[in-house]
């Protein structure tokens, strides 16, 4: 089994985990939930929160406004110290350091495809914030300082990959399972290593 040390989350795991979505409940929101706990595991014991912000917004005690433009919310935060009370931010010591923008993967959509298709949400979230990660699961689009060109992009489909009944229903019966073609895993496990290297790389510069 390829396991990066100290984050212990192989590929195979997490491919097996997107499929499971996949076939049992394709939301988005369960994506966040998956991307969620992956940054979870990589950012262990260290002083960095992953926060769902998906469903915030601007009230007495809380400003948004302090991480993301008028193009939506993001749904993850990586940040320090995060308090949702967060009004007076002068007195906080809340260190916003990069929004997270998850979608369920397509197939049919390509990193400049999904670019291009999100760019108002993105230039939103960079407006706030100096990093950005875009990802859809499979790719992930590391973006720096405003810039709507990635800094660095990952692509985890292998050739080929096998997504079926990607436009089912969430209630309808899955008549064709969600299936990812195991043969792509051992020339993509190094590229998955190195996306995990990365994002902690990602997150710590200056």
């Amino acid at each position: 089994m390829y396991i990066i040390e100290g984050y212990n989350y192989s590929l195979d795991e997490y491919v097996g985990h997107i499929e499971k979505i996949g076939n049992n409940n394709p939301q988005e929101r369960n994506y966040q939930e998956l991307i969620s706990y992956f940054l979870k595991r990589i950012f262990i014991n260290t002083d960095i929160e992953v926060i769902d912000v998906s469903t915030n917004r601007n009230t007495k005690l809380h400003n948004r406004d302090n991480y993301t433009g008028n193009g939506g919310t993001p749904d993850l935060l990586l940040a320090r110290g995060y308090q949702y009370v967060n009004i007076d931010i002068e007195e906080q010591s809340i260190e916003y350091i990069a929004a997270i923008e998850i979608k369920a993967f397509k197939k049919q959509l390509n990193e400049s495809e999904l670019i291009k298709k999100h760019k108002k949400q993105l230039e939103s979230h960079l407006s706030k914030n100096k990093k950005v990660i875009f990802t859809d699961c499979v790719t992930w689009c590391f973006f720096h300082n405003g810039n709507l060109e990635p800094e660095r992009s990952f692509n985890l489909k292998g050739n080929p990959i096998e997504w079926k009944a990607e436009k089912r229903k969430v209630d309808e019966a899955v008549k064709e399972p969600l299936n990812i073609e195991s043969d792509y895993l051992g020339t993509k496990h190094k590229e998955w290593n190195e996306l995990q290297n990365y994002i902690r790389e990602f997150v710590y510069k200056k």
